[in-house]
């Protein structure tokens, strides 16, 4: 990392970082696959193409972040806050999105997997079990 925080193509693969205030760096192209970043402040940070495959980023703020083209396949990004920032070309393929709010505001719902859902899709409860007998 540079003193003036870029870390443009760099690799923190596997580092953990944990509860760091670090707004406005750069991580363009960076290789974060594996690392724990849980609870870090990366407002208006720039991760644009970054890989954060496998990665958990879970309670970390990146409001206002550019996210574009980052891959975040399988990566936990539960209770994550991206109000603001840019996901355009962004790849959740299979990422844990409980509870993550979105650049719109929306709130991902409990189970939420590869993409932002606001409420149960499925059957409810009482459909699920109309016709079964009692026990």
């Amino acid at each position: 990392m540079t003193p003036n925080g870029d870390c443009t193509g760099g690799s923190l693969q596997r580092a953990a970082v944990v509860g760091r205030d670090v707004p406005g760096m750069t991580f363009a192209r960076a290789d974060l696959r594996g690392a724990t970043l849980m609870s870090n402040n990366f407002e208006n940070a720039n991760f644009a193409s970054a890989d954060f495959e496998g990665a958990t980023l879970s309670g970390a703020r990146l409001v206002g972040a550019n996210l574009s083209n980052a891959d975040f396949t399988r990566a936990n990004l539960m209770g994550a806050d991206l109000t603001g920032a840019n996901i355009d070309g962004a790849d959740f393929d299979r990422a844990l999105l409980g509870g993550t709010i979105f650049p719109d505001g929306r709130v991902c719902a409990a189970g939420s997997i590869g993409r932002c859902v606001t409420k149960w899709e499925g059957p409810s409860l009482i459909d699920q079990f109309i016709g079964f007998p009692a026990w």
